[in-house]
């Protein structure tokens, strides 16, 4: 084992020295560490370093775990979205992405029938859609009498759903509404 042992240091209390002057030296003692000291130290500082890791890994644990369990409740509403299309009705999923990574996304879904008519051919009427003019409105109902629910821009593209028995109004189902055939085109 080690044992401290004292070491002399050394201060000059004057370094500018002029002629016939003497310096004067004076000697301090200091005490070396002890090596087991240090180890101890040392050691201490490695168990704090690896409990700030494992808490840091409990916190990814508990992320992982709420990360599966949105994962699980995802697939439910896929598997409620399959049984929804044997029965004719169709749902729009809209998944809200947050600005801080610590969040979970958003999750929200809207269901409606699907009418038996040219909606069901596929190609037909269903598919994404951009606003040809300078402006259009999405109304609450197939016609010019039903309110305004949201207004739209050229180039703006909408997912159409279904239209109405003359297929001159098309329902958007993220508004809730419908717009006019007449305003849109269909996007390649």
């Amino acid at each position: 084992m080690y044992k401290s042992k004292l070491l002399p240091i050394v201060f000059i209390s004057s370094l500018s020295l002029f002629a016939g002057q003497k310096a004067t030296v004076q000697t301090h003692p200091v005490e070396k560490t002890n090596i087991n000291d240090l180890q101890n130290k040392a050691l201490v500082k490695t168990i704090t370093e690896i409990g700030v890791q494992e808490q840091k890994i409990q916190v990814n644990q508990q992320k992982i775990k709420k990360l599966e369990s949105e994962v699980s409740a995802l697939k439910n509403k896929i598997n409620v979205l399959e049984q929804l299309s044997k029965r004719n009705q169709a749902t729009i999923i809209k998944i809200k992405m947050p600005e801080n990574a610590k969040k979970a996304p958003e999750v929200s879904s809207s269901t409606f029938k699907m009418d038996n008519n040219r909606e069901n051919i596929p190609g037909a009427i269903s598919g994404e859609y951009a606003i040809k003019t300078w402006g259009a409105n999405v109304r609450q109902g197939p016609g010019l009498n039903y309110k305004i629910v949201k207004q739209l821009k050229r180039g703006d593209r909408i997912f159409v759903a279904k239209s109405n028995k003359e297929s001159t109004w098309f329902y958007i189902p993220k508004y809730s509404g419908w717009i006019s055939h007449a305003i849109v085109e269909k996007v390649k």
